[in-house]
C-alpha cells in the first residue's frame, strides 16, 4: 500500500524562492527581491465584508511592506503600523455590529443609557462624559470606556474572537500598542517581523468579520480529519500510517490495524491514544485493532466519512489523584469513565491545545514551576469531584454522549506514561 514513512524525514517546509536572474555573486536582483517579499505576504488579504477605510489602510501596509527592499527602516514602520491598526480594525467592527440598533448601555445603577450612531467618535466622545456599561452574560455589567482593552474583550464577549492562545496574543497586542503610543525607544525590526505583523492583522480583522484562516496561526479554520489506518508488526513493531482508502486485501495477515478519524499528518497520528488528547488536533477511534480483513469489512459496513473539526476552544478534564496527573481527556471519555477511575480532583479547561490544558494544571499544583495567570494559554473553568465537573461539563455541553472507546494506543518504540508526578503538589 501507498504509505507515509515509518520514520519520516524531516519536514522541512521550507519557503523555496526561485527568482528569474541572480546576480554574479548569487544575491536576488531588486526586482526578484521585491516580488520575494511580496510573495510572503500574498495570501494575507482581507474579507470582502470588511469597509473599504479599513481595507485601504490594510492595503498601504502591505504597499509599504515592498518599500522594505529599497528602503530598510520601512519593515519597522510597517510591522508598528500594524499594531496601531488594531484599534480601528474594532472600532470600525463595534458601529457595524450594532448596524445603528441601539447599543444597550446603561449607567452605573442600570438604567438603561443606549446610544444609536454610526461614527465611532460619537461612541468615543459620550464615553468620555458618562460612565457607561454593557451587560455582560452572566447578568451582571461592566465597564465600557471605548479604548484597546474593553475593545478587545467586548470582541471576545460577543463571540467574534476565538481561541487561548489567541486571547494571550490579544493581551500582547494591547501592551504593544501601549509601548508604541508612549514613546517606544528607536528600534529596528527585521523583514520577517513586518512580514508576520500583517499576516496576524489579516487574520485578526478576517476574524471579526466571521472567516477563520485556513491554516492560521492566530485564528485557523477548522481542519479536515480523514478515516486514517495504522498498521503494525507485532513481532517486529514496523508499521505504516497511511489513508484508509490506501488499505488493500492483500496486506500481510500477521499484521494489526487500528481506524481513526484524524488529520493525516503523521506526527499527529502516532501520537494517537482512544483514551486520553495526547495529538495535536482532535482524533476519533473507530475500530480496531485487529487483522486486514476486519478492517475492509467494517469499512465497507460503516462508510465512515472524513468531516472537518474546529480545533481550538476546546474542553479538557484532567485527574489529579494524590500526586499523580493524569493526562488530558475528552468530555465523551470522561463523563463515561467508570466508578473506580473517578477518583481524585478533576480539572475542566479549555483550551486549543490538549498540552496547554496539562500545563496549565501542573503548573498551578507544582510549586517547583510557578503559574504565569497572565500568559496561560488555558482557561481554568472549575475543580472539584467528578460529580461536581460533570455537573458544569453538562450545563456546557447539553448533548454530550459519554463514550469510552477501546483502550488502545498508536504503536511507538517508547511507550510514553499517562500520568506524571507533581513532586511538590
Amino acid at each position: 500500500m501507498s504509505m507515509f514513512a515509518d520514520v519520516a524525514e524531516a519536514d522541512e517546509r521550507t519557503l523555496w524562492f526561485t527568482p528569474g536572474g541572480l546576480s554574479p555573486g548569487g544575491m536576488l536582483s531588486p526586482d526578484d527581491a521585491a516580488a520575494f517579499q511580496a510573495s510572503l505576504i500574498a495570501d494575507a488579504t482581507l474579507v470582502d465584508a470588511v469597509p473599504d477605510n479599513l481595507r485601504n489602510s490594510f492595503e498601504r501596509l502591505r504597499r509599504r511592506h515592498a518599500l522594505g527592499v529599497i528602503d530598510y527602516e520601512q519593515f519597522t514602520e510597517v510591522a508598528d503600523d500594524a499594531v496601531r491598526l488594531y484599534e480601528p480594525a474594532l472600532r470600525y467592527r463595534f458601529v457595524e455590529f450594532y448596524h445603528g440598533q441601539p447599543i444597550p448601555f446603561t449607567d452605573k445603577e442600570r438604567r438603561p443609557r443606549p446610544l444609536t450612531s454610526d461614527r465611532y467618535d460619537d461612541i468615543a466622545e459620550r464615553l468620555r462624559k458618562d460612565k457607561l456599561y454593557l451587560p455582560t452574560g452572566d447578568g451582571g455589567q461592566w465597564r465600557f470606556s471605548g479604548m484597546l482593552t474593553d475593545l478587545m474583550r467586548w470582541a471576545r464577549d460577543q463571540g467574534l474572537l476565538r481561541g487561548q492562545r489567541a486571547r494571550h496574543q490579544e493581551r500582547l497586542i494591547v501592551k504593544m500598542r501601549n509601548r508604541l503610543s508612549h514613546g517606544r525607544q528607536y528600534h529596528v525590526d527585521l523583514p520577517g517581523a513586518a512580514t508576520m505583523e500583517i499576516r496576524d492583522l489579516a487574520e485578526f480583522i478576517n476574524q471579526l468579520w466571521g472567516v477563520a484562516t485556513p491554516g492560521g496561526r492566530r485564528y485557523p479554520a477548522p481542519v479536515r480529519r480523514d478515516i486514517m489506518v495504522i498498521g503494525w508488526d507485532p513481532t517486529t513493531r514496523s508499521r505504516v500510517i497511511d489513508r484508509a482508502d490506501g488499505l488493500r486485501p492483500d496486506e500481510d495477515p500477521s499484521w494489526q490495524w487500528m481506524l481513526l478519524r484524524g488529520v493525516a499528518d503523521v506526527y499527529d497520528v502516532e501520537r494517537f491514544d482512544s483514551r486520553y488528547a495526547t495529538s495535536r488536533w482532535p482524533a476519533e477511534y473507530l475500530w480496531g485493532p485487529g487483522p486486514v480483513a476486519g478492517a475492509l469489512t467494517w469499512l465497507s459496513g460503516h462508510r465512515p466519512s472524513a468531516d472537518e473539526v474546529d480545533a481550538v476552544d476546546r474542553l479538557y478534564l484532567l485527574r489529579q489523584d494524590g500526586n499523580l496527573l493524569h493526562l488530558p481527556q475528552h468530555p465523551e471519555v470522561f463523563a463515561a469513565a467508570p466508578p473506580h477511575e473517578r477518583g481524585g480532583s478533576w480539572h475542566l479547561l479549555r483550551a486549543d491545545h490538549p498540552n496547554d490544558a496539562f500545563g496549565c494544571v501542573r503548573s498551578q499544583h507544582d510549586t517547583g514551576t510557578g503559574h504565569d495567570t497572565y500568559g496561560c494559554p488555558a482557561q481554568p473553568i472549575t475543580s472539584g469531584p467528578w460529580g461536581d465537573v460533570h455537573e458544569e461539563l453538562r450545563r456546557l455541553q447539553p448533548t454530550l454522549m459519554p463514550h469510552l472507546p477501546v483502550d488502545v494506543r498508536a504503536p511507538t518504540p517508547i511507550t510514553w506514561p499517562r500520568t506524571v508526578e507533581i513532586p511538590n503538589g
